[in-house]
């Protein structure tokens, strides 16, 4: 899936570097030409939405596979566009195209890589990505001084029936189906029954993670395809006079430190929550935007484009944060928001960016999007402060103590650990047929209360909710693919009752199936 994801949209990128050829054969004004460059764009953004339904009607993998299919059709077509009509209408069936196969890579990456392992999927993915942003224009300008411009479409249509080919040889249907909560048997047979995935509106759900992935989503990409891919090479070429080539080296070391960091920051999501590590990320990226405030000469830009690189750190979090947030069945619909939220950035940084340079010059450009990075960082911050009341509220209740002289001792000692662990060695799980039922991992957390007898944790659910509202209930949840009861046990206390604990604080660990 992660080599899979810039196949279905190769000739956008390969096509870049000979936009001017493509204009002088075809005879465009500049007018055509930017609604021929704006029709990808705009077809994404009007098909991000209803993408994320299709997954809930049929399986992904088939729908990725029609996806392809339509890119390899509209770049075949591409080849032979004679004119502004044609050449649109090839670029709009692509754009769709890649719009739909996003959606179903997204979706199968975040429901797939389970919740322990989430983070380093989506940084290798967005690597991915900016590796091939890197090789591809590259190769696509290298082969057009030989073949012309046609040839970006051709490395387009071979890409996407590559990815085509991949996905028939190297994924099952079934996978695809459990990755975004859809029975395959279900799916492929169409039969009647209540929808296999929830409505837009259960998207509400997702609370305070959801909303803060979405903002998070949109600062980075408004950042990216605003300030540091259009304003940073406008200033260095404008105020300092750099030459193409000497923008072109800092990019591309630009790209291997964010590649870097990107990595990184997957990494240190999965191993420290990815939601803790959201506002430190965001914080990271408001400082290298206000470090451009100081950029006086060649010196000084070039470190300060080569911290853009590290502010990428936050990139992978955000898509990682939806697989948190919601439930299976309702990840595609989380998913097509992200990417209209994703396109949305896109194109309406570049118009932002072209205002702003034009009545308020470069300084007017860096605050705007230093202040809409602070104003989405301060959102999150107060996000935060009010998740725990998102999730419920927590009570802890003693364990019964007899006054008699024979009665256990539950003072919360190594001792009454020894003890338990010792009970629990002897326990003996009833096993239960599953009968459909989902598999899920619930935790009896012991804490010491104020006078140090153990007590154990309980939570109360908000009322609101449509499954067990106003109940007390131990902490836990469904199992994450991937996950052991035991990792998927911290992971629900960290979450319900703000508990770090190690994987050594686990006694017993009983399974029942």
């Amino acid at each position: 899936m992660v080599v899979c994801q810039p196949m279905a949209q190769l000739s956008n990128q390969a096509l870049l570097p000979s936009l001017g050829s493509m204009r002088a054969d075809l005879d465009l004004s500049y007018v055509e030409l930017g609604w021929v460059v704006a029709a990808f764009g705009v077809a994404r953004l009007v098909v991000d939405l209803p993408a994320g339904g299709l997954a809930s009607r049929w399986n992904p993998r088939g729908v990725l596979i029609v996806a392809f299919a339509a890119s390899a059709l509209g770049s075949a077509l591409g080849v032979f566009a004679a004119n502004v009509w044609q050449i649109g209408g090839v670029r709009l069936l692509i754009g769709m195209a890649s719009s739909i196969a996003q959606a179903m890579i997204l979706a199968w990456l975040v429901g797939g890589s389970g919740r322990a392992a989430r983070g380093r999927v989506m940084a290798r993915s967005e690597a991915f990505f900016s590796v091939s942003g890197l090789v591809i224009p590259a190769l696509g300008g290298l082969l057009a001084g030989s073949f012309g411009w046609r040839i970006a479409f051709v490395l387009g249509a071979i890409a996407a029936v590559t990815g085509m080919l991949t996905l028939l040889v190297f994924t099952r249907a079934g996978g695809a189906a459990r990755a975004v909560g859809v029975d395959a048997t279900q799916t492929a047979s169409k039969s009647a029954g209540p929808p296999l995935q929830s409505g837009w509106l259960e998207l509400r759900h997702g609370g305070p993670i959801l909303l803060s992935a979405y903002l998070s989503t949109f600062v980075v990409f408004f950042s990216r395809n605003g300030l540091l891919n259009a304003g940073l090479p406008v200033l260095g070429a404008d105020m300092l006079g750099l030459q193409p080539f000497q923008i072109g080296l800092l990019f591309s070391t630009l790209n291997a430190v964010a590649i870097g960091a990107v990595l990184l920051g997957g990494r240190l999501g999965d191993r420290f929550g990815r939601y803790r590590v959201l506002g430190p990320g965001i914080a990271v990226l408001l400082a290298s935007q206000l470090l451009m405030f100081f950029i006086q000469d060649q010196v000084t830009y070039v470190i300060v484009g080569l911290v853009q690189g590290v502010a990428a750190f936050v990139n992978p979090l955000p898509a990682s944060l939806l697989g948190d947030a919601l439930p299976a069945r309702q990840r595609a619909h989380g998913i097509a928001v992200y990417r209209a939220v994703c396109d949305l950035a896109i194109l309406s940084a570049p118009a932002v960016l072209g205002v702003t340079l034009q009545f308020g010059g470069f300084a007017a450009a860096e605050v705007v999007t230093a202040s809409t990075t602070l104003g989405v960082l301060i959102v999150i911050w107060m996000l935060g402060r009010t998740r725990h009341q998102t999730l419920g509220s927590a009570a802890t209740v003693r364990l019964p103590v007899d006054m008699a002289a024979d009665s256990p001792d539950f003072s919360f000692t190594s001792e009454l650990r020894l003890r338990i662990a010792a009970n629990l060695a002897g326990l003996e799980p009833s096993l239960l047929e599953p009968g459909g039922l989902r598999h899920a991992a619930v935790g009896v957390v012991l804490l010491p209360d104020a006078d140090g007898r153990a007590c154990f944790v309980l939570t109360k659910r908000l009322a609101i909710l449509r499954r067990h509202g106003g109940q007390w209930a131990l902490p836990g949840g469904r199992l994450e693919a991937g996950e052991s009861p035991a990792t998927a046990a911290l992971r629900e206390i960290h979450e319900e009752v703000g508990l770090d604990l190690p994987a050594d604080a686990v006694l017993g660990g009983s399974t029942i199936s």
